[in-house]
């Protein structure tokens, strides 16, 4: 470990409820986020009912993990409200290079949602995360991960600051030639 680190956590939603996941976040010596993902692969390795932890860690840039809590009694406005206003807070000092957010699954807001919201503030800020999702479609099973919380009505942000420049790359299964849209540059 470096001087700043962070730990991205991806796993099957029954490492929560045996405790896995709260083990792994109290026994690591670095804050973690994530949430539940169904396939998850690392180091040559996959599976459906698997954990992993990628460490990142620097001298030269650091990381702040803000949740927003309680989302399954908010509606889309007040949602979008608070991650405008987390927005802010995470830019009071520094603009951040890349925000990571890990969404739990939910009925009245969505990743569309998210981004409506931050492209809708003066300087949208690039964003690249995921929405937790259990293939089984167990209902309260999309966990999210931050600040030692795993609930499925949180959303987990991770903001990278510092010495750091994300490339962002598109990878599909369609061929080119077949591709549903033009090239386009992520902003």
């Amino acid at each position: 470990m470096l001087k700043n680190t962070i730990g991205i956590v991806h796993f099957y939603y029954e490492f929560v409820e045996t405790g896995v996941v709260k083990a792994i976040i109290d026994a690591l010596p670095f804050p973690l986020a994530g949430c539940t993902s169904s396939y998850t692969a690392i180091g040559g390795e996959y599976g459906d009912v698997a954990l992993s932890v990628t460490m990142i860690t620097c001298d030269d840039a650091h990381f702040a993990v803000h949740t927003i809590e309680g989302l399954k009694d908010k509606s889309r406005e007040q949602i979008s409200d608070e991650i405008k206003q987390l927005c802010g807070e995470l830019c009071a000092h520094e603009k951040p290079k890349m925000i990571m957010p890990f969404l739990p699954l939910l009925h009245q807001f969505s990743g569309d949602e998210l981004i409506a919201a931050v492209n809708s503030l003066p300087q949208p800020l690039p964003m690249f995360g995921t929405i937790a999702l259990n293939m089984e479609n167990k209902e309260g099973t999309n966990f999210a991960v931050g600040n030692g919380k795993i609930f499925a009505d949180i959303c987990a942000f991770v903001a990278f600051y510092g010495n750091i420049d994300p490339k962002f790359h598109s990878t599909t299964a369609f061929t080119f030639d077949e591709s549903f849209s033009n090239t386009v540059q992520i902003t």
